[in-house]
């Protein structure tokens, strides 16, 4: 009985009340009430001015060489101290208010860090011009500082539709072995010929010796705050635990496809221009996507479990937004 009532309890705290549903509804679609929570940060300004620190065209080239080579780069810090200060301070105050991090992407500073001049001629170069961003695959990431927890299990983003697609992640605080960095497998060191045919990784469908292999060859990517990292679709990557206490691991992702490239689930209207001249997403816009990225990540994360009937009906009020 203790066993069944203590499920019960933990299946209801994974769904808002009537009442709290009913309020964040109202909240999620109220600009004014995201300006509340950050205060001076805008959360609907067509264009957003970055401060970045310089960088040469040397770096450009290895960070594509080792993304050719290897499947992944590292490079930064290249988004400035102020920018990540102020991302930092706007996920903090989202998550006090009770929201699921990814919610800070209703703040201009969250889609003008994807369009830093690094950022554009790096995916210029591999993309091709005129590349989009997949709005409904951003994230934030918050580990909390407690030993044992962690980021996401070791996966890919996609097996399947892997051309022209490439994941950024970009931490908001410094991402070191002991509150768990990225880590990732370089794929010139893996046997292609054993690599899993769907996403999800299962111990059922990988022999033991290619586990080994996995586990000798991983790479830890401990980063700077501010710092560029991305990888490509087949590339198995994973945020390790916390190893012990400290600042939290924040963080944000999001990927990028060449244009007129709409990989499966999505729509033209999940894809937005990534580059620097197009005007940022509208506050609307930003609401649908990041319900859809609850939809496609909420088996992630229990606290965006708590928000995918929310989600869904943010769909629903946003259909048809352009």
């Amino acid at each position: 009985m203790r066993k069944n009532r203590a499920r019960d309890e933990l299946l209801a705290s994974l769904h808002l009340s009537r009442e709290e549903f009913s309020v964040r509804a109202r909240q999620a679609t109220d600009p004014d009430y995201w300006r509340s929570l950050s205060r001076g940060i805008p959360v609907d300004s067509l264009n957003y001015n970055l401060s970045e620190p310089a960088f040469s065209h040397d770096l450009i080239e290895a960070s594509l060489r080792s993304l050719r080579d290897h499947g992944y780069f590292h490079a930064g810090p290249l988004v400035s101290e102020p920018i990540v200060k102020q991302m930092r301070e706007c996920v903090e105050a989202v998550k006090a208010a009770g929201w699921p991090p990814v919610f800070a992407f209703v703040y201009d500073p969250f889609w003008a860090a994807a369009r830093t001049s690094f950022i554009c001629r790096f995916l210029s170069d591999f993309l091709g011009a005129g590349f989009d961003i997949i709005m409904s695959r951003v994230w934030c990431y918050y580990i909390q500082p407690i030993r044992g927890a962690g980021g996401w299990t070791p996966h890919a983003d996609a097996y399947h539709d892997h051309r022209n697609r490439i994941t950024l992640w970009i931490p908001l605080t410094d991402a070191t072995l002991d509150n768990g960095c990225m880590y990732v497998i370089p794929r010139d060191l893996i046997d292609d010929d054993r690599t899993p045919a769907e996403e999800r990784l299962r111990a059922s469908s990988l022999p033991s010796e290619y586990c080994l292999q996995l586990l000798h060859s991983c790479r830890a990517l401990p980063a700077a705050a501010g710092s560029v990292l991305g990888w490509d679709p087949r590339t198995i990557h994973w945020g390790s635990k916390c190893h012990a206490p400290g600042e939290p691991r924040i963080s944000v992702g999001c990927e990028f496809v060449s244009h007129g490239v709409i990989p499966k689930p999505h729509r033209p209207d999940e894809l937005a221009p990534g580059d620097r001249g197009a005007p940022l997403p509208g506050f609307m816009r930003r609401i649908r996507n990041i319900a859809l990225s609850i939809r496609i990540h909420h088996a992630r994360d229990l606290k965006a479990a708590r928000f995918a009937e929310l989600a869904e009906e943010l769909i629903k009020q946003t259909a048809g937004i352009g």
